[in-house]
């Protein structure tokens, strides 16, 4: 069960990183060549309800890191924003 939670863990957050743009594909790559993340980095991100965004908020309201919470909902909103004419 350790094991299960450790990898939806890494995944969540190597997800994160991307996102947010605090790591580049390639950094994570170089971390670790098991890379899973739950979005397609070289796609752009659809901005929708149940998207990736929605998916890691709600990963890290489960784990009370709220800071995370609000630093993803303002990126979905920006997101939003920039491509609302596309």
């Amino acid at each position: 069960m350790e094991e299960k939670v450790d990898s939806e863990r890494k995944l969540m957050e190597d997800s994160y990183y991307l996102i947010t743009g605090r790591k580049s594909f390639e950094e994570v790559l170089e971390e670790d060549q098991d890379l899973a993340i739950i979005f397609n980095p070289y796609q752009p991100i659809k901005v929708m309800e149940g998207d990736a965004y929605d998916c890691l908020i709600e990963y890290y309201i489960s784990t009370e890191e709220y800071e995370k919470c609000e630093e993803l909902k303002q990126m979905k909103e920006l997101n939003k924003f920039i491509h609302q004419f596309d």
